[in-house]
């Protein structure tokens, strides 16, 4: 009996090239939904965050909220307002009281996946409430993430809810 040599049992070397480019092309299209999305997310925690900061801190100028009151910090008798203090050079927002002309700082927030584009330099948002409903706290925070190359701007008025704008390409 004679065996024929020309019979393969497995693969050729071209089918197992074709079979781990298309697996390699599959998994790099993967890695890269996947990385987009987790960028995405990320930009969508940070303007959640300054959000939620805003509605905060217009709730306690609404309820006149003067719990740091100790001390030589007295807000009981002069509560002037809460403020935002947005700083674009240290990428950050800061929850401030004001009380007898002195602001003490309560909660300051780094954005982590965007950058604070506007405003460009250091702007204190007032609220004071009941008397001239948010003083000095109508404003436009735009926030920018350059990893996926978008945008998005948070309109700040000085009555109402705050509006979270479409995101952009930037």
């Amino acid at each position: 009996m004679r065996k024929n040599i020309n019979n393969q049992n497995g693969f050729s070397l071209v089918e197992l090239i074709v079979v781990i480019s298309i697996i390699a092309v599959f998994v790099g299209i993967s890695v890269n939904v996947y990385r987009n999305s987790v960028n995405e997310r990320r930009f969508q925690e940070d303007i959640e965050l300054v959000t939620s900061i805003v509605h905060q801190t217009r709730g306690r100028a609404m309820a006149r909220d003067i719990s740091p009151d100790s001390g030589a910090f007295q807000c009981r008798i002069n509560f002037e307002s809460y403020n935002l203090l947005i700083d674009p050079g240290t990428n950050s927002i800061t929850q401030e009281i004001q009380c007898n002309g002195m602001v003490i700082n309560l909660d300051s927030h780094v954005l982590e996946y965007s950058t604070i584009t506007f405003p460009g330099a250091l702007t204190r948002l007032r609220f004071v409430y009941p008397v001239n409903l948010g003083i000095n706290s109508s404003q436009t925070i735009s926030l920018r993430n350059e990893t996926i190359g978008r945008c998005v701007d948070i309109d700040v008025p000085a009555n109402g809810a705050v509006v979270i704008n479409n995101q952009y390409s930037c």
